[in-house]
């Protein structure tokens, strides 16, 4: 990624992500956003019923979006990254970041899988999870 700038989000960025993670807390029965305040791993449960729902589609892109936010939130309360916004010869996107290491892009691990024709199951969700707070656990070391 030579060459990206990285900066703080923006207001129209830090919108789009609370709108995301609204829509997902609303396919929540009862307090959805108090379950998804919760821990990381109440994140990936959400993630995964709404999945399991089998109401999106490949083309839902904005909804599985949204799910890739709240995968992101997930990573950034067990790692400490924050969402940044990472401009580079792709575009402008939204990002997790840790000092000079590395850059991952949650928002959009699951919705290129799923538009792709994989699955993306619980034990896929956890794997992803795993792999990115992995590295972040070798980068400290």
């Amino acid at each position: 990624m030579t060459g990206a700038v990285i900066e703080a989000l923006d207001e129209d960025a830090a919108n789009d992500l609370a709108a995301k993670r609204q829509w997902v807390q609303a396919c929540v029965e009862g307090d959805g956003r108090t379950l998804y305040e919760g821990s990381p791993q109440a994140k990936l449960s959400i993630i995964a019923a709404i999945l399991e729902a089998g109401f999106l589609r490949p083309s839902s892109t904005v909804e599985l979006q949204a799910l890739g936010v709240a995968l992101g939130d997930a990573i950034s309360q067990e790692t400490g990254w924050p969402f940044v916004l990472v401009e580079d010869e792709y575009g402008r996107d939204p990002g997790l970041h840790v000092d000079g290491s590395m850059t991952v892009f949650p928002v959009t691990m699951i919705s290129k899988r799923v538009e792709r024709g994989e699955s993306v199951d619980r034990a896929t969700l956890d794997a992803m999870f795993e792999q990115v707070c992995q590295a972040d656990r070798i980068a400290q070391d």
